[in-house]
């Protein structure tokens, strides 16, 4: 005889709602439709519809994505190229016909270029390029290792104190 179990109570599973603008974000970065589902914690058919409503052919999408990475890549590389071949045609004797100032600029303009391409770069993929202020930061542990010291001082004042 077998025993009988009862049924699990049906339950209804909640509305998972799709951030249009978080998943239209995502698929100009060049994001599947499994990887923003994935990310929303939402079936991808929920992605398909709801991307459908804006009218998107995520395939035509991903080509332009593509070739257009493509073409910054080319010119990227041109340029690269173009900056390896003057720096190399540079030697030390050139260098050293340069003032202080045209020096000064010449650093500052290869600083500028390689952070240009390397921001550029960053955005294609997706990833942050803000430059983090790090004065604040320095302040704040600044006066945290005063604090510290300033503590120390007192506990040994107090216990030259007590001896």
């Amino acid at each position: 005889m077998t025993k009988k179990t009862k049924p699990r109570p049906h339950t209804k599973r909640s509305a998972r709602r799709m951030d249009d603008a978080a998943a239209l974000r995502d698929v100009k970065r060049g994001r599947s439709i499994n990887e923003i589902a994935l990310k929303q914690n939402i079936a991808s058919s929920t992605v398909w519809r709801g991307l459908k409503a804006y009218n998107l052919d995520i395939k035509q999408l991903k080509t332009y994505r593509d070739s257009e990475l493509s073409f910054n890549q080319l010119l990227r590389s041109m340029a690269t190229d173009r900056s390896i071949k003057t720096l190399s045609s540079m030697n030390d004797d050139s260098i050293d016909a340069l003032d202080a100032l045209q020096k000064g600029k010449l650093v500052r303009e290869l600083a500028t270029v390689f952070g240009v391409y390397y921001d550029k770069e960053r955005l294609e993929r997706g990833l942050a390029t803000a430059n983090i202020d790090i004065h604040e930061m320095h302040t704040k542990v600044a006066s945290i290792l005063e604090d510290a010291a300033t503590e120390l001082a007192e506990r040994k004042a107090i216990s030259h104190e007590t001896d």
